[in-house]
């Protein structure tokens, strides 16, 4: 992957906004007094940042549709091992990729009665 580029993120911020839709890449590398390998450097590297986000996120249950297998939900069990705003963090990256994640205390696992229940209403969490 090379060196660090030592670019301020403004700097970064400005060139990945610029290169959106950009058909002269040559171009806008040299007004902005970079090779066009580091431009797409500066652009590979906020697509692994973004990646980094939901990058090795395991669910302990995923709620499938039948027949088609779309994830209606994630379901997670908590123990005293999860760290709330870690995984409220990692709750808003998946709700971002439109997934709905349920938790429950491990501790007080819920019966298979209320979990018909909660998904008898799944469907309208499903993408259309």
């Amino acid at each position: 992957m090379g060196r660090p580029l030592k670019f301020d993120e403004g700097f970064r911020k400005t060139a990945l906004e610029r290169m959106q839709g950009c058909q002269y890449i040559a171009g806008l590398a040299q007004e902005l007094g970079i090779s066009r390998s580091q431009l797409y450097r500066i652009q590979r590297d906020a697509q692994w940042a973004v990646r980094a986000q939901f990058d090795r996120k395991i669910a302990d249950f995923v709620i499938c549709e039948r027949g088609t297998l779309n994830v209606v939900a994630l379901v997670e069990l908590d123990d005293r091992t999860h760290d709330v705003k870690a995984d409220r963090q990692r709750d808003a990256v998946t709700k971002a990729a439109g997934y709905q994640t349920i938790r429950y205390q491990s501790r007080q696992k819920p019966s298979e009665a209320e979990i018909a229940a909660l998904f008898q209403h799944a469907r309208a969490w499903v993408k259309p």
